[in-house]
């Protein structure tokens, strides 16, 4: 009787970087799409930390699973870092939606979408959104999707 278990897989030498770059970009979309519409329709502050939290987690096992897929693998910096800038664009992406949302819904405006977006850049908005809780925001987003991209 043969006790032994099956060897693990080996690792690969490299990760897939484009796969993995490709699933956590479409985290990424998602997580933004979340924050964004959650921010501008429903004027949520403190629950986008918890889907910053889980956004990031969510990003960085997309990358760790497309750069390596479910096999053992080495230690590297550069899907960990992949993720990290992945949750910054995710953030940055919520904060876009936001701001388009919230112009196309803004009450009782007579003017156009586009008279409306001429009007207020998005670095303008962005300047007077920032707050303690997009700092927040930003911080798990990146810490949780380096850490879980490990």
């Amino acid at each position: 009787m043969d006790r032994s278990s099956p060897a693990p897989e080996a690792p690969s030498a490299r990760p897939d970087r484009l796969r993995g770059a490709l699933a956590g970009l479409m985290v990424a979309l998602g997580t933004a799409l979340a924050m964004g519409l959650l921010a501008a329709i429903f004027q949520v502050e403190l629950g986008l930390l918890a889907i910053a939290a889980v956004g990031g987690w969510a990003i960085g096992v997309a990358v760790a699973w497309g750069s390596w897929g479910f096999g053992v693998h080495p230690r590297m910096t550069g899907p960990p870092f992949l993720a990290a800038v992945l949750g910054g664009l995710a953030w940055l992406g919520g904060s876009m939606i936001d701001y388009l949302v919230s112009l196309a819904i803004l009450p009782g405006s007579t003017r156009t979408f586009p008279e409306r977006v001429a009007q207020q850049s998005f670095g303008d908005y962005l300047g007077q959104q920032l707050s303690l809780v997009d700092g927040l925001a930003v911080a798990l987003l990146v810490l949780f999707a380096w850490r879980s991209a490990r």
